[in-house]
């Protein structure tokens, strides 16, 4: 009995314990004038895009059929100390700043996530990040400008594109309510 509820235990762990990754992305990769790096970040993330204004990152992104799901910058309501959150991206800081962290909600599918820089004048001033066919938990890591430049060139604000993926939430707590009455009627015949 003891093999088996140490076996038992050993796969659950198996199962639950999630992969843990500390990978670093500098985009764009070759440009000396201003990049931006993720640090902290799963595995999986990639570089997409960069631009200055025009044309803006809006214009590319919608341009290539992506759905804005939300935009967040350094003046909207509820900012405190540079920190802001969303429905999707539920943690953003350093806002008005050159370095800070971020978390993006799971239930999301080709997560796309654009940081635009400054007010302009050094290439690029937005720089898009993305996880195609990501479906999720949830993601998080830390992001700094480098090179950011004299004059504002602080974080504007940042802009998540993606899909959002439906979950059947009424299915599966119908199944787990017929796997507890099962449990309950084996219980109930190796009692009587």
């Amino acid at each position: 009995m003891k093999t088996l509820t140490a076996t038992a235990l050993g796969i659950v762990a198996l199962v639950f314990a999630a992969p843990v990754f500390s990978a670093t992305l500098t985009c764009p990769e070759d440009d000396p004038a201003r990049s931006l790096t993720l640090n902290s970040i799963d595995e999986g993330w990639a570089c997409f895009a960069s631009g200055s204004t025009p044309p803006a990152e809006g214009t590319v992104h919608k341009g290539l059929g992506l759905t804005e799901l939300e935009k967040i910058d350094d003046g909207d309501f509820g900012q405190t100390n540079g920190t802001n959150t969303g429905e999707y991206i539920t943690f953003i800081s350093g806002l008005g700043g050159t370095s800070g962290s971020f978390s993006i909600a799971g239930g999301l599918k080709d997560v796309y996530f654009v940081f635009k820089v400054g007010a302009g004048g050094i290439d690029p001033d937005w720089i898009s990040f993305f996880w195609e066919g990501y479906t999720g938990d949830g993601l998080s890591g830390d992001w700094v400008v480098n090179n950011p430049g004299p004059g504002d060139q602080a974080l504007s604000h940042v802009t998540l594109y993606g899909e959002k993926v439906d979950v059947p939430e009424p299915a599966a707590l119908l199944l787990l309510g017929m796997g507890l009455l099962g449990l309950v009627a084996v219980r109930r015949r190796m009692t009587s």
